[in-house]
């Protein structure tokens, strides 16, 4: 999330990957319009953004840490959930060029979930 001015005013954004919006296809990087309120869902261990018109759920784990840095008060206890949640995503890795083989036998080992259940497509790595 970070901080905007329009017309003299402040006003809070979020960014982020979607996926499960209504209208919008999953895994485009968007940013959503003025945030009106935000909670935080401990138990789903989650970010909760309403917008005049829709309520987003921003998974902590996968937040941007060193972006949100620079705007840490938006954030309800963030240093807190900072410490909770930052690295505790291991995201695969593959040097560039290297190809990973997918195959019926590895495919649930090798193929990493994103929140919502949706995959990372297995490749090649530029």
């Amino acid at each position: 999330m970070e901080e905007r001015e329009s017309e003299g005013e402040m006003y809070s954004i979020g960014h982020g990957i979607v996926t499960g919006h209504k209208k919008l296809p999953d895994a485009i990087d968007m940013h959503i319009s003025a945030v009106e309120g935000i909670h935080i869902d401990e138990e789903a261990g989650e970010a909760v953004l309403t917008t005049r018109n829709s309520v987003y759920h921003c998974p902590l784990a996968y937040c941007r840490f060193n972006k949100q840095d620079a705007y840490p008060d938006i954030i309800p206890d963030y240093e807190r959930l900072k410490e909770k949640y930052k690295d505790k995503i291991e995201y695969p890795s593959i040097e560039p060029g290297d190809r990973k083989k997918v195959d019926k036998e590895n495919a649930e080992a090798e193929t990493p979930v994103l929140p919502g259940g949706d995959l990372y497509p297995a490749g090649i790595v530029e």
